[in-house]
């Protein structure tokens, strides 16, 4: 079984985005400003006046970060989605089932060649600058049902776990294709 955060709504992504954006922001400015700009060009009662500015800069992102994470946390605060070998079920924060999509012989699992965790790598972190989220999803399909299910992966342990689940599917004659 596979069990984590479902994203509720794909705005998610956008809202991490700006995250990492406005982190690298703060943290660059005031690396910046506090190592190489104020102690060089200043004086010594500017250079007071400059760490007071720099603060006051660094408050008013955190406060814009804050937000965000806050947005981020309402899309996948609620629900949580659990893959079983036979079933694909949304759970509402009090372990109650709002949907289950049961996998039938006819049923077709879209899922990705590869799922990774978001900032683990370099290569992620630069993807995220970039604007390309990591997105980890499966698409269900069985008769006139076709929906697409993002979740978070936090922990490499998932990501095995997930493997296992799909080779599973594969063995037992699910139909599996790959995206990507």
């Amino acid at each position: 079984m596979f069990r984590t955060k479902l994203i509720e709504h794909r705005a998610y992504y956008n809202l991490r985005h700006k995250l990492f954006i406005y982190s690298l922001l703060v943290a660059t400015t005031i690396g910046l400003a506090s190592n190489i700009i104020i102690p060089k060009y200043l004086s010594r009662t500017s250079y007071i006046a400059g760490m007071l500015a720099i603060i006051i800069i660094s408050i008013i992102v955190i406060r814009k970060q804050y937000r965000l994470q806050k947005g981020i946390d309402n899309i996948i605060r609620n629900k949580k989605i659990e893959i079983h070998q036979q079933t694909i079920r949304i759970i509402n924060s009090d372990k109650s089932i709002v949907q289950e999509y049961t996998i039938k012989p006819h049923s077709i699992i879209k899922v990705k060649d590869s799922y990774e965790m978001p900032d683990a790598h370099l290569k992620s972190i630069l993807n995220e600058f970039s604007g390309k989220s990591i997105e980890n999803y499966i698409i269900y399909k069985s008769d006139k049902t076709e929906v697409r299910l993002d979740f978070i992966i936090d922990s490499f342990y998932m990501i095995e776990q997930l493997k296992k689940v799909i080779t599973n599917w594969k063995v037992t004659g699910i139909k599996v294709e790959s995206i990507n």
